[in-house]
């Protein structure tokens, strides 16, 4: 702000400067969601160019005199998995499905592995940590839950939603298939044990999308189904607002709601996508993204003023609002996210049609900090009330004398 400030004193400015300040980046980034759609209609009202987006996180790390900056800002999906069980009781476990244990084995599949992570350079992503798995049991009995549920963050550089769904749908079959092996050879080792004939084992998993499963579930109850169904959705964005669940569980809910309304045998795994999504961006990228080597151009500005040189690196790992400055994938991965996300439009949306007008390169250039979310989380003085801001400052005066 006080840069803006500063600027605002010059006569004749060569530019214009839009500074947008945004609630929200730590929880579904509401801010720049909605900011997306006014930097589009201001760019359109007042006929501009944007050619440069500006952030200012702070970076971590354990040099002093080590600065970074970041051209790009890591992506987020997060897969939402519903598994079908077979219904039994607890005394008899073969005649039923546990989906905990299929859920189970999803996690297994993809918790920690670092086939999943996303590699650029010498950079590569952590790999996909679980957040949540639960039984969707409501009360107590002596049976195993119909149904149960989990999703988990996956962190992306360049893997699309549709690479995502296609690999959950492949592990997720995977899954149902140690699941139904492992019972099968408890089943024959039991019987044995009783001097039983095992009988022939019955159960046939499959996996499918949310996308297949409502488009079954109106091709086989038409407007009855759709009526419900937004009713349902409804209800959801009311409890939403009113803080009575979150936005996963609410997804959640819908996906259960359309798996019951089609009375869904098991043992069936869903896949579906929650929101907060975050779509990966880098320079990179971005078309003509690294048309202003800024690398070269901030340290020629750092170097002389305060002997600090930066380093460049290509994707912010923090996740920040940059992943809404504009879209690198493809209008296939828009369609499946709309598709794959229950609820989307009325409890979670994002302006795509905005966003991809947005293309520019980017640059995340902050204070070096220490902590992150922790009691003890704080920023470097001298970066925030000297560096930082003339870095910034001659920045913008810089790339401006090159356009105009």
């Amino acid at each position: 702000m006080t840069v803006i400030e500063e600027f605002s004193k010059i006569q004749n400015f060569n530019g214009n400067i839009l500074f947008l300040s945004v609630p929200d980046e730590e929880t579904i980034s509401r801010g720049m969601l909605e900011a997306s759609i006014l930097m589009d209609e201001i760019k359109i009202k007042f006929n501009l160019e944007y050619i440069l987006t500006i952030n200012s996180e702070p970076y971590f790390n354990n040099a002093k005199e080590k600065a970074i900056l970041y051209e790009g800002s890591v992506g987020k999906i997060m897969p939402v998995i519903y598994v079908k069980g077979v219904k039994s009781h607890v005394g008899d476990p073969y005649n039923g499905i546990n989906p905990s244990l299929i859920l189970a084995n999803i996690q297994r599949l993809t918790e920690l592995n670092v086939e999943l992570c996303d590699q650029v350079e010498n950079d590569a992503t952590p790999p996909p940590v679980w957040v949540n798995l639960k039984d969707r049991k409501k009360a107590y009995d002596a049976s195993i839950p119909e149904a149960a549920t989990g999703y988990f963050n996956w962190l992306t550089f360049t893997k699309t939603p549709v690479d995502i769904i296609e690999t959950m749908l492949k592990l997720s079959g995977e899954a149902i298939d140690l699941t139904l092996g492992h019972f099968t050879e408890s089943y024959h080792k039991f019987c044995k044990l009783n001097h039983e004939v095992p009988n022939e084992i019955q159960f046939v998993g499959k996996t499918i999308t949310f996308d297949l499963l409502f488009e079954e579930a109106k091709k086989e109850f038409g407007d009855e189904f759709l009526f419900e169904y937004e009713k349902f959705e409804q209800k959801m964005k009311e409890m939403l607002k009113l803080n009575k669940i979150n936005l996963p569980e609410a997804t959640i809910r819908i996906l259960e709601f359309t798996a019951d309304y089609m009375e869904l045998e098991g043992p069936t795994v869903v896949i579906a996508l929650s929101g907060p999504y975050y779509p990966h961006i880098s320079n990179k990228l971005i078309e003509n993204g690294e048309r202003y080597d800024l690398l070269k151009r901030v340290n020629n500005i750092s170097k002389p003023l305060y002997n600090l040189e930066y380093e460049s690196n290509s994707y912010f790992m923090g996740m920040s609002d940059l992943s809404y400055t504009g879209w690198v994938c493809e209008d296939e991965d828009i369609k499946i996210i709309k598709k794959n996300s229950p609820g989307w439009d009325i409890i979670y949306s994002i302006p795509f049609y905005a966003i991809k007008k947005l293309n520019m390169p980017i640059i995340n250039i902050g204070p070096w900090g220490k902590d992150l979310h922790k009691p003890t989380e704080r920023v470097f003085e001298k970066d925030v009330y000297e560096r930082v801001p003339n870095i910034i400052s001659s920045l913008i005066i810089d790339i401006f004398n090159d356009n105009y």
